[in-house]
């Protein structure tokens, strides 16, 4: 996995409405990171220090119990992940990103991305279409959490991820979005 082009970049974003012009500086600043499968990407009881996006693989976040790691969301090629809240506030949480697959992803470094909005506030407006993704992701899948039986929400699943069974636990699976203990590593 090579860097990113700016065209490759652009088209990962091509949901957001954003000028091309603003992709080339944004483009320059993500770095391209390879973790092998079940390593750490971001450990529990740090702080989020990247904004990432799924290039190969996928990335499951994990909330660290006592009982065990939880599984909160998995991410596929194309799709942002970090630990928003962490990110956001600069604080550590009990959240870790861990790479489900051998994984590649490009990084955007958060130091970065606020020396960029500095220097140009029309950045900005990149950065608050991915957090208006980011939440709106997470409030449809809360809302279906509450809304949808389970095996509405799993048929949901594979309808949008029709490949999930074939790369992702059965076990990482049914925890998704519920507060059950899930043993990292467990296979289908």
């Amino acid at each position: 996995m090579l860097n990113p082009t700016m065209q490759e970049v652009h088209q990962i974003f091509s949901a957001l409405t954003i000028p091309t012009h603003q992709w080339t500086e944004f483009t320059s600043l993500i770095e391209t990171r390879h973790f092998i499968k079940d390593t750490d990407i971001k450990k529990c009881n740090q702080e989020e220090t990247f904004l990432n996006i799924v290039v190969k693989g996928s990335v499951g976040l994990f909330i660290c119990t006592p009982l065990g790691d939880v599984c909160t969301n998995v991410f596929y090629e194309q799709e942002f992940f970090c630990d928003y809240l962490s990110l956001i506030k600069q604080e550590k949480t009990v959240i870790k990103s861990v790479a489900l697959e051998d994984t590649g992803v490009w990084s955007i470094p958060f130091t970065s991305m606020r020396e960029l909005y500095a220097r140009d506030r029309g950045s900005l407006q990149i950065a608050k279409q991915i957090a208006e993704h980011l939440f709106v992701r997470k409030h449809e899948e809360q809302i279906d959490l509450l809304t949808l039986s389970p095996e509405e929400r799993y048929l949901k699943l594979l309808q949008r991820r029709p490949d999930m069974l074939r790369r992702t636990s059965l076990k990482i699976i049914a925890s998704t979005g519920k507060p059950e203990p899930v043993a990292q590593g467990d296979s289908v």
